[in-house]
């Protein structure tokens, strides 16, 4: 999704699915360049909120969620350590070459 933001006081303006109907906002005279911003926003996996990218213990990307569904029973994967065969000797495995 793509956000047109006012570059003083950060407000949403207006929000489309494609930058090109964004960019004629600024073709259109709509809103001006000296004014306001496109940004990119992606959306949470639960519930589409504003999102920024989540990862495991060691580091692999679990998808974009928001911070109340990543502190809520809603985020399906372990914040913790668990174990692995590359480190514990059983579990799961990390990396693919086996």
């Amino acid at each position: 999704m793509y956000r047109i933001i006012n570059n003083k006081t950060n407000e949403t303006w207006a929000e489309f699915y494609s930058r090109a109907e964004a960019i004629q906002c600024f073709e259109w005279g709509q809103v001006s360049e000296n004014e306001y911003d496109i940004i990119y926003v992606t959306p949470c996996k639960n519930c589409g909120k504003d999102a920024d990218e989540k990862y495991d213990f060691y580091g692999i990307s679990t998808g974009h969620w928001c911070d109340d569904c990543y502190n809520s029973n809603k985020y399906p994967y372990k914040k913790q350590r668990y174990a692995t065969i590359e480190h514990d000797g059983y579990g799961e495995r990390l990396n693919e070459d086996y």
